[in-house]
């Protein structure tokens, strides 16, 4: 699912929201990386994942980092249903 390839890639899942301990976790991960880099923000096309993006970024641009956001179509709104339509394209393929 990302069509960026980007070199190094780190992939974090949040599964939804994060308790703070996890929030420190991931401002530390986020310290580790190299400064200048890219972190992609993967959240839902919906108000929720703008929640997450806002909780995110500022996180990201602190450690010197530069957020993008990256979300399914307004047509699909979370990635569960494009993973869905997916699976459903390769069982008719």
């Amino acid at each position: 699912m990302d069509p960026f390839n980007f070199e190094p890639s780190l992939y974090v899942s949040s599964g939804g929201g994060m308790s703070p301990e996890a929030l420190e976790e991931f401002r530390a991960l986020l310290g580790t990386l190299e400064a200048g880099g890219r972190v992609m923000i993967a959240v839902d096309c919906d108000a929720q994942g703008d929640r997450y993006e806002e909780i995110y970024a500022p996180m990201i641009r602190e450690a010197g980092l530069k957020p993008l956001r990256y979300s399914p179509s307004a047509r699909d709104k979370d990635w569960n249903a494009v993973l869905q339509r997916r699976a459903r394209q390769d069982v008719a393929a």
